[in-house]
């Protein structure tokens, strides 16, 4: 459920189609059309991570793309690729909505005035796409029920939940959160905002994250809760003039976007746990290899199972390209496919240490390698088949009873490894 920024507008972006195989967990530079200059952007991508879609310049101009590890880059029938359902099949952009059976068709009732319409979500099925057309007017669209119509008072719709009831906009009231038949949830404002845009909903609708301006002029993100309305995010350097967020994973844990500080402008990942990370360093550091020369300057999406994150950067040859970025699913700290005694090897050796790191061994990304990440490891050890990246859940929290007995008998083996290899060091020593 990406929010693409421009300047401070923002316009969301989704796209769709369905994959026939999993790419393996690292980076992807997604390359672009034929023809035209060299140029793409990736948009959104879909809930379990398998296929990405956004716009690039090709021989006809600027056209919507869908992306896969088997096809690569292929062009879409739309001007613009804006939002994509829960696996791909149906595709939303400026005015049209697009699956592989019908092509590209009109939404009925969606406007096409001096800015057209813009599709910024989609729901699970892609049978509810809201939106914003003429840049003041939000609609919301159900297949088969007729017209599109206005989401309450909202001037712009942002996003939608995966069962279509709820809807993030912004309203005469501020942002809120709209559901057919009751009052608008107001999401509140801050002491220091002038001009507030919401900008993604988890998917239960319970979290939220938004931009907006201060008294300084400056741009800056926040993530609301019902318990803790809203809390701004840390900037990834402190004081830098914006940080937009631009998507939120499904169970809202995981925010993705940009902080744009001074000259510089990187991809950010923030997490209750580990806070705003610079999204490339962060990579690396978990022995991701992208190649030299790559900058990513901007996530734009993250997938709802939280695994996977898309966004734009500039190539080693300096031109913008969109990227991907594969995260492992739970439990693999190798990265390869496999969730094994390596995987447990990595926990073990870091056990009980402070990491932001999976590759340590913090399955769970709360910032300790404990028992809770032995579970994870556990509930996913499958030694003889590649588990695919998409599979599992965002954090595994371990409930009482067998799990938990197995994790304090896996953190004592830890400990007493490291007990027999202090004896050993000890009676060398005499």
């Amino acid at each position: 459920m990406f929010r693409r920024v421009s300047g401070w507008l923002l316009v969301a972006g989704f796209v769709a189609g369905n994959s026939a195989a999993a790419a393996a967990p690292g980076f992807y530079g997604l390359g672009d059309l034929p023809g035209g200059g060299y140029s793409s952007a990736a948009n959104d991508v879909s809930d379990d991570g398998l296929v990405v879609v956004g716009e690039s310049i090709g021989a006809s101009g600027t056209s919507g793309f869908r992306w896969t590890a088997a096809a690569g880059i292929q062009p879409l029938p739309l001007a613009t690729a804006t939002a994509t359902n829960a696996d791909g099949s149906v595709v939303a952009g400026k005015n049209l909505r697009w699956t592989a059976a019908t092509g590209a068709l009109p939404m009925q009732g969606v406007f096409d005035l001096d800015f057209g319409a813009h599709a910024a979500a989609m729901s699970s099925s892609g049978n509810v796409v809201v939106g914003t057309w003429d840049l003041v007017h939000s609609f919301r669209w159900v297949s088969g029920a007729g017209a599109a119509t206005a989401v309450g008072d909202f001037s712009l719709a942002a996003d939608v939940t995966g069962d279509g009831a709820a809807v993030l906009g912004l309203g005469t009231l501020g942002p809120g959160i709209w559901r057919a038949g009751q009052p608008v949830q107001l999401l509140g404002s801050l002491p220091s905002e002038l001009v507030n845009y919401p900008v993604s909903l988890a998917d239960n609708g319970s979290v939220a994250v938004g931009i907006y301006l201060d008294f300084l002029g400056q741009l800056k993100s926040y993530r609301w809760t019902q318990a803790d309305g809203m809390v701004p995010l840390p900037h990834l350097v402190p004081g830098s003039p914006q940080l937009l967020a631009a998507d939120i994973s499904g169970d809202g844990t995981r925010i993705v976007g940009v902080d744009a500080g001074g000259t510089r402008q990187d991809a950010f990942l923030w997490t209750p746990s580990y806070g705003t990370l610079d999204l490339q360093n962060w990579l690396v550091a978990n022995g991701f290899a992208i190649p030299a020369g790559w900058s990513l300057s901007t996530a734009t999406a993250i997938s709802a199972n939280g695994l996977t994150i898309v966004g734009e950067g500039v190539n080693p040859q300096g031109q913008t390209e969109g990227w991907a970025v594969r995260l492992p699913g739970p439990g693999d700290a190798t990265r390869d496919g496999i969730v094994d005694g390596a995987d447990y090897t990595a926990w073990a050796d870091h056990f009980l240490t402070t990491t932001n790191l999976f590759a340590h061994g913090d399955f769970n990304w709360d910032g300790l390698v404990d028992g809770a990440d032995y579970t994870v490891w556990a509930d996913h050890f499958a030694p003889f088949a590649a588990s695919p990246f998409a599979a599992g859940t965002i954090a595994v929290v371990p409930e009482p009873g067998a799990g938990w007995l197995l994790a304090s008998g896996g953190a004592l083996l830890v400990l007493a490894r490291r007990m027999r290899a202090g004896r050993r060091g000890a009676n060398a020593e005499r």
